[in-house]
């Protein structure tokens, strides 16, 4: 991020675009091309794809299943090394491998971090705003399909984001609503109104007109703060002041993720087709979801081709062998958050947690939508923000290429009230069956929770607009 802000203050906006996207998502960008990038390589270079799945492979294992020895010859004499070193082995395996890939100009382009003309692809259906936090600067970096544009920020400061992402945790966390509307203030004035208006988005679309659709990609401490939801609240002036009065909000963590995301080819859907839905009204140890098996009945009634999995039914075994029979899945449970190690964050089941890990280690093809009606499932590290390790993220590595998720804890009654009209909004008839129109689940979001502001004018923001939308 300083390095980007240093770019810009030399007035090369590209530049701190290749340098934002070289530095933050690493882990997530490897796992996604390594997704992405699998089946040309396997075209192109059948035995490097095979040398590099299976160094993939056992790095991810948690424990090599023999000790290898020293000059890592199977059945040669010598003392076996240690788990550690043996992982240092693979990783220079890995390297070298990587390193043969690279040295092919048919093969480089899979591996390589893109330039600017290729990452200027992401904005093909709206502005992508980087928000580059620095100890430098701040700017909002504003690509669209021809161009990067920078727009300072000189009311923002790393000082300040941090300040405000401290209050909003600590707020959301003991659910101080007064508090979050103070940070969505904060956000309108000093980040999102700017952007908007230099955008020229400062007037609601006339009746029948679409919302225009832009995607945020917060760098640092940012990535706590939702801009998606950035005004003041209740919204009466006759000028719009809040984000979701002029647009339609995504998230990505980076620029490759949305254009990696919109490559992904899924199977035709058939008559069949029926969201899996998992639902946990009861979980051993935790406190009731009352509204989650409301919540299902509903979404049932609505799917006659689903498959539901609820309560004891809804094991760990059990909805990692479903899940890849299913285009689309909802789940209604407990999410649950490790700070301290985020791959251990997960859905809460019956018998365990479905862990950011384990999630990130399927391989769902023909998965398009996945809906958390869970607590903080948006929601990463404060100590790793760039990574962009979530609930969310794991499932877009998995296979789903859309997914409405949360950056705090939800109310169940909003929850379930806002799922209803999320659905009435994206479910479509096919062929005589219910189908679930992914490309318009952004815009289903914003709708549904305006809906729900406008008449429900009670219901505080910080129970509407933690629900986030990823994807393309």
């Amino acid at each position: 991020m300083d390095a980007a802000a240093m770019a810009i203050q030399a007035g090369q906006p590209e530049c701190a675009v290749e340098l934002l996207e070289q530095g933050r998502g690493v882990l997530l960008a490897r796992q996604l091309e390594a997704h992405g990038g699998r089946a040309l390589l396997r075209e192109r270079a059948p035995e490097l794809a095979g040398q590099l799945a299976d160094l993939d492979h056992a790095l991810r294992a948690p424990a090599l299943a023999r000790p290898i020895s020293e000059d890592n010859q199977p059945g040669r004499a010598g003392p076996p090394s240690s788990p550690a070193d043996q992982r240092i082995r693979l990783a220079q395996e890995r390297d070298l491998v990587m390193t043969q890939i690279r040295a092919r100009a048919d093969l480089a382009e899979l591996v390589s971090p893109p330039r600017f003309s290729r990452l200027q692809a992401a904005a093909v259906r709206g502005p992508v705003v980087i928000v580059n936090v620095s100890t430098y600067r701040c700017d909002a970096l504003i690509v669209q399909a021809s161009t990067v544009t920078t727009m300072p920020l000189p009311g923002v400061t790393a000082e300040s984001v941090a300040e405000q992402a401290d209050t909003l945790i600590s707020a959301t966390d003991n659910a101080q609503r007064r508090t979050v509307a103070e940070v969505l203030e904060w956000l309108w004035d000093r980040i999102v109104g700017p952007v908007l208006t230099s955008l020229g988005l400062t007037s609601r679309p006339q009746p029948g007109q679409r919302f225009p659709h832009l995607w945020w990609c917060p760098t640092g401490l940012a990535a706590f703060l939702p801009l998606h939801a950035a005004g003041h609240y209740p919204a009466t002036t006759p000028v719009p002041n809040t984000a979701l009065d002029l647009v339609i909000s995504s998230y990505t963590p980076t620029l490759r993720t949305l254009i990696q995301l919109r490559e992904r080819t899924t199977d035709p859907i058939t008559p069949d087709h029926g969201p899996l839905i998992v639902a946990m009204p009861q979980t051993p140890g935790a406190a009731p979801l009352n509204d989650a098996e409301q919540e299902a009945e509903d979404l049932a009634r609505r799917f006659p081709a689903c498959q539901r999995l609820d309560g004891a039914t809804a094991t760990h075994a059990a909805v990692t062998a479903t899940l890849p029979n299913h285009p689309w899945a909802h789940f209604s449970c407990h999410g649950v958050q490790d700070l301290n190690d985020p791959s251990r964050s997960g859905l809460q089941l019956h018998d365990q947690r479905l862990t950011i890990q384990q999630i990130s280690n399927l391989e769902l093809s023909g998965t398009e939508f996945a809906y958390l009606s869970a607590c903080d499932t948006y929601r990463t590290s404060p100590g790793i923000p760039d990574e962009g390790i979530t609930l969310a993220s794991a499932l877009q590595l998995a296979g789903y290429q859309h997914v409405i998720a949360t950056l705090w804890q939800i109310s169940g009654l909003t929850a379930s009230d806002l799922a209803r009209r999320f659905y009435d909004l994206i479910a479509r008839n096919s062929n005589g069956a219910t189908i679930i129109d992914v490309s318009a689940s952004a815009e289903a979001l914003r709708a549904a929770v305006s809906a729900l502001r406008e008449e429900s004018p009670t219901i505080p923001p910080f129970d509407l607009v933690a629900y986030i939308h990823t994807g393309p």
